[in-house]
């Protein structure tokens, strides 16, 4: 992926986070996280992308939804590989 669609696609996540809060939707707030986390990690930004990461596992246990938290984790995962 090109650097400018990195750019793109941050900026898109970021405004698709905004209105998953305003709506409250907090399924929608752990996988756009999650996207984040993957946008983070492909520009190269670990620490980041842990950050969004790790927030989106422990809002999906706030919620009690066992399989999105699997998937989060999974996600850090790839990421310590």
């Amino acid at each position: 992926m090109r650097q400018g669609d990195l750019a793109r696609a941050l900026t898109l996540q970021n405004e698709a986070l905004q209105v998953c809060r305003d709506l409250e939707d907090e399924d929608g707030v752990v996988w756009v996280l999650m996207n984040l986390g993957v946008i983070a990690r492909l520009a190269g930004d670990t620490a980041r992308a842990a950050d969004y990461l790790e927030e989106a596992r422990q809002r999906s246990m706030e919620l009690g939804d066992r399989r999105l938290c699997a998937i989060t984790i999974a996600a850090l995962g790839v990421l310590a590989d």
